[in-house]
């Protein structure tokens, strides 16, 4: 794979992108901190505030004025830079992230060339919610191709979650990046609990899940966040008594964690469980690669 240094002018075919140094010109420092949703951040050097830990009862926060343009401090943690290290800061993410939402801002919508076969980086494609048992958001999935995966949770001006600052999106939502400091829990979860008498599917994955429940009303369909080995015992207290059939993906880590849901579901769940079997299931499937419920789905609906 080839190494790309984020701070060197990038290169897309055919096409001039703008190099950190115009992204910096075109997004300033203060216009940074205020798409991030930081209050009260000063617009120029020697100003003092205290916009980014929350509880500071004196000014611990400066701008000042670098060889390349303001520059930021953080007195309390000694942290200082530029644009791209707030917004890694504030959100949480890496440097090419941070470049990555430098260049939306900035209107520099080329694709950013991350790899050698010219993939540009991560789009979200779909968001997928957690609710509680009263149907209050809890925490999201979001999908991104090409395919990864993130997880936030809903938060106010200011939260914080261990080394995670709260930041706002463009719909002035604000949200943490993160899990920690919360207990998830299982994906459509009302529709589990209204409907006590169903067959419980686990399947690996929102995608899976959602489909099962569109093809069959029988089957109250659900999955747990952060994919496979992620199980917790909430879930199996969620699940106590149920009858419980589990649809793993087929490859080791799900056959692994199917296992594991069973073992859990069963010894401390006290539920009937069953474990789909792929050869019985789709006999003709693929031998090499994984395999999961939404492939079988769109195979029979195509023979059908």
């Amino acid at each position: 794979m080839e190494a790309i240094d984020p701070w060197a002018a990038p290169r897309v075919f055919g096409e001039v992108m703008l190099t950190i140094e115009d992204l910096k010109a075109k997004i300033p420092l203060p216009e940074a901190a205020r798409r991030l949703g930081i209050t009260g951040f000063p617009d120029g050097p020697g100003k003092m505030c205290s916009p980014i830990r929350q509880g500071d009862e004196n000014p611990s926060f400066s701008v000042w004025q670098g060889d390349k343009g303001l520059v930021w401090t953080d007195h309390g943690t000694k942290e200082s830079g530029d644009q791209i290290t707030l917004i890694e800061k504030v959100r949480g993410v890496s440097a090419k992230e941070a470049i990555r939402m430098m260049r939306e801002w900035a209107g520099d919508l080329a694709p950013v060339i991350t790899r050698k076969d010219g993939k540009p980086q991560p789009r979200i494609v779909k968001v997928y919610d957690y609710v509680d048992a009263d149907g209050k958001l809890k925490h999201q999935t979001l999908r991104y191709e090409p395919k990864m995966f993130r997880q936030r949770r809903p938060a106010s001006e200011g939260e914080r979650a261990g080394n995670k600052q709260a930041s706002r999106d463009r719909e002035g939502n604000w949200w943490l990046w993160t899990l920690a400091g919360i207990t998830p829990v299982l994906y459509r979860l009302p529709q589990l609990l209204a409907n006590p008498e169903l067959v419980v599917g686990i399947f690996e994955g929102e995608k899976d899940a959602d489909a099962a429940a569109a093809a069959d009303g029988k089957i109250a369909a659900t999955t747990s966040p952060m994919g496979a080995g992620k199980w917790r015992d909430e879930y199996t207290q969620a699940l106590a008594k149920r009858r419980v059939v589990i649809v793993p993906d087929r490859d080791k880590a799900g056959q692994d964690h199917g296992l594991a849901v069973a073992k859990a579901l069963r010894d401390k769940g006290g539920c009937q469980v069953r474990i789909v079997r792929w050869e019985l299931l789709w006999p003709s499937a693929p031998m090499d690669g994984k395999v999961d419920f939404y492939d079988w789905m769109d195979v029979w609906r195509k023979s059908a």
